[in-house]
């Protein structure tokens, strides 16, 4: 029995699995290559919770995309909602689940982090203050300094206690390359 083309059936089945095997094969390796792009490209830095002295991870808490710092979840780094939005030195709060520029957050300059206000970001007082390796809690506009905040080393971010801002238990480890603007906004939601 041969089917409209001449060919026996046996013959016409088989050629069609062949073409229908490399079309999957084919779709396999497409998904993996794009896969493997987007997760080259996607991750600039992963910010995970720490415990204690010795600085133990725990679970994600933000991932950095470039001007763009999101909710991480859980300890896989599942990204979550888009929170921040960092344009030079202004940090916009996130308008929306695709990442738009909302109001003011923050404005980070030389002497510290500011509230700012509005879509223009206006500055307002100061929150913390950054001295060497140590952020102080800060107050008014002109920064007056309060009391130790964090404590920055290497790659691990701690709690700073009292006024000369000693160096407590963990709050941070940062996995990748984070710019001061991004860590600064992110240590303001602790």
């Amino acid at each position: 029995m041969n089917n409209e083309q001449g060919k026996p059936h046996s013959e016409y089945r088989g050629s069609q699995l062949r073409h229908s095997i490399f079309l999957v094969r084919y779709s396999i390796f497409l998904l993996l290559l794009s896969f493997l792009t987007i997760s080259a490209s996607a991750q600039n830095a992963v910010v995970y919770h720490a415990y204690g002295p010795y600085a133990t991870p725990g679970d994600a808490a933000f991932i950095v995309e470039g001007n763009r710092i999101h909710i991480a979840c859980g300890a896989f780094a599942a990204k979550g909602p888009c929170t921040f939005i960092i344009e030079g030195n202004e940090v916009y709060r996130a308008d929306g689940t695709f990442c738009r520029k909302g109001r003011g957050a923050y404005v980070v300059e030389a002497e510290g982090i500011f509230r700012c206000s509005g879509t223009f970001c206006n500055k307002g007082q100061c929150i913390l203050m950054l001295e060497g390796n140590k952020v102080f809690f800060a107050d008014g506009t002109f920064c007056n300094k309060t009391e130790g905040a964090f404590v920055l080393e290497e790659n691990v971010v701690y709690y700073g206690e009292g006024p000369f801002c000693n160096k407590g238990d963990a709050a941070f480890i940062i996995d990748g390359e984070i710019s001061m603007t991004a860590l600064m906004a992110i240590l303001t939601t602790k």
